[in-house]
C-alpha cells in the first residue's frame, strides 16, 4: 500500500488538523493532488513526460514534483 492510499484514507477534517498542528507537512493537501494529476499523466505518457507536464501546470520544477512522488509512494 502506497502512502498516497494511507493518507487518502483519512477524513479531510482531520487531515486539515494533522496539517495545521505539523504532524503532516502543511503543503500535504497541494502534495496529493500533484501525485494524482502525475498519476493521470503516467496513463497517457511515460513517466518522465508526465514529471514534466504537471511541474509545468503547478508552476514548479520537476525535483519538487520527484520529491513528492518519492514521499507519496
Amino acid at each position: 500500500m502506497r502512502n498516497y492510499d494511507i493518507i487518502l484514507e483519512i477524513p479531510k477534517e482531520q487531515l486539515r488538523k494533522l496539517a495545521e498542528t505539523k504532524v503532516l507537512r502543511p503543503t500535504i493537501e497541494l502534495e496529493l493532488k500533484i501525485y494524482k494529476h502525475y498519476n493521470d499523466l503516467c496513463l497517457q505518457m511515460g513517466r518522465m513526460q508526465a514529471r514534466l507536464e504537471t511541474a509545468d501546470t503547478f508552476c514548479t520544477s520537476e525535483e519538487t514534483i520527484k520529491r513528492v512522488i518519492k514521499r507519496l509512494n
